[in-house]
């Protein structure tokens, strides 16, 4: 295994970890991205950029999953 993807793992194992289980993801997601939207609606850019990343973390918690 690459280092790189030693680092995933470990990312991935801890975001698991943070939200106990991935059985909700998808809920997370969706409500996450609504938030994104009122950021950006409300010209709050770098809160959007955060949701936007923490988004994709989750997306590879759901993809490191299957």
């Amino acid at each position: 295994m690459y280092k790189h993807d030693e680092k995933s793992v470990s990312m991935v194992s801890e975001s698991i970890a943070e939200y106990g289980s991935t059985d909700n993801l998808e809920d997370i997601i969706s409500s996450m991205k609504e938030e994104m939207k009122q950021a950006a609606k409300a010209l709050e850019f770098e809160k959007a950029a955060e949701l936007r990343d923490r988004i994709k973390e989750l997306n590879d918690i759901i993809i490191f999953e299957f």
